[in-house]
């Protein structure tokens, strides 16, 4: 005896599923997509020594950016980590330790590009760079666990060729590209003396 559907049967809808304040919400490990981003720094500061996010008490800067647009990732946080210190300099006091850290490099570009002047005294930096705003061009990554994370590639000034790509659409093809060259005030004077010795190395 075959089982066949009751045709006298209360028919059951099919209930669709409703709209919810969580829809916009990503979930935890979502990426920014790649491409281009205005943001606000909204705190810069220096880790090291006895700070528990600090590496082996290497000294690390960490930027929190703020994202302004796209407007669809609008007051999302990004953090961006610059390992300066080393093993054998954990507190990246020699020059040499500067010229060869790729994280000090970066964070020289990022600060220049949000035109924030260079300073010996880190506590004075970190305090003029927040509120700056720049261009970033984000991309994504993984750890050394494997854990995808976002950084950042590139940086921008505002009203470089790079700002009007913000929120446009990437070929699959586009790289970084060059970076916009440094911009220095002439209260950063380049190459002037009362500034880290990485304020006067390449980026």
């Amino acid at each position: 005896m075959t089982n066949q559907a009751d045709p006298f049967a209360p028919q059951r809808s099919v209930s669709q599923p409703q709209s919810s304040k969580w829809d916009d919400t990503p979930e935890m490990g979502a990426l920014f997509p790649k491409g281009y981003y205005r943001v606000r720094i909204k705190a810069l500061s220096v880790l090291g020594n006895s700070d528990q996010d600090a590496p082996e008490d290497r000294v690390v800067w960490l930027n929190r950016m703020e994202i302004l647009e796209p407007k669809e990732h609008a007051g999302m946080l990004h953090f961006e980590r610059y390992y300066i210190g080393t093993k054998e300099d954990p507190k990246a006091e020699l020059g040499v330790t500067l010229r060869n850290s790729m994280g000090a490099r970066s964070l020289k570009t990022m600060l220049n590009r949000a035109r924030v002047p260079l300073s010996n005294d880190d506590e004075a930096t970190c305090a003029k760079a927040v509120e700056a705003e720049l261009i970033v061009y984000m991309v994504e990554g993984k750890t050394k666990d494997g854990t995808p994370i976002n950084n950042c590639r590139g940086y921008y000034e505002l009203g470089s060729p790079e700002h009007a790509k913000v929120g446009q659409p990437l070929s699959p093809t586009l790289g970084t590209g060059p970076m916009s060259p440094p911009v220095l005030s002439t209260s950063q004077g380049g190459a002037a003396s009362g500034f880290p010795p990485w304020a006067n190395r390449g980026e």
